[in-house]
């Protein structure tokens, strides 16, 4: 059985905070820093980047997502974001997570933590 969340599937949840998180966060963090800077920070530092770009991508997916329903909704377009965030309480936490893996995946990649030569054997 499926997990449910507002009578979408879980799922879709994750794969629509992906691709917006990524789309508008992750991508304009990534693309700007050189890769020779991202493989001089620090583990520790990159964890708490990636523990934090989460939570930071989930609150522009909701403010998005109630300034488009605004935009579209009858009447005047009026942004509101009383009770935005009621209900969310577990997606903070699975927010952190994929963006933390994310975040250190990429850098253990930039690191040079992947051989293309494996490939080539």
């Amino acid at each position: 059985m499926a997990v449910l969340v507002g009578g979408q599937p879980l799922g879709f949840y994750f794969m629509v905070s992906l691709a917006i998180g990524w789309a508008f966060v992750g991508l304009p963090v990534v693309l700007p820093l050189p890769s020779s800077l991202v493989s001089q920070i620090p583990w520790p530092v990159v964890l708490v980047a990636g523990c934090s770009l989460g939570p930071l991508a989930l609150v522009v997916i909701f403010v998005t997502t109630a300034a488009v329903q605004a935009l579209l909704g009858p009447g005047p377009a009026r942004l509101s974001l009383n009770g935005l965030f009621v209900g969310t309480e577990f997606l903070w936490p699975m927010a952190s997570l994929v963006s933390t893996v994310s975040v250190m995946t990429y850098s253990a990649l930039v690191r040079g933590g992947y051989s293309n030569s494996t490939f080539h054997k």
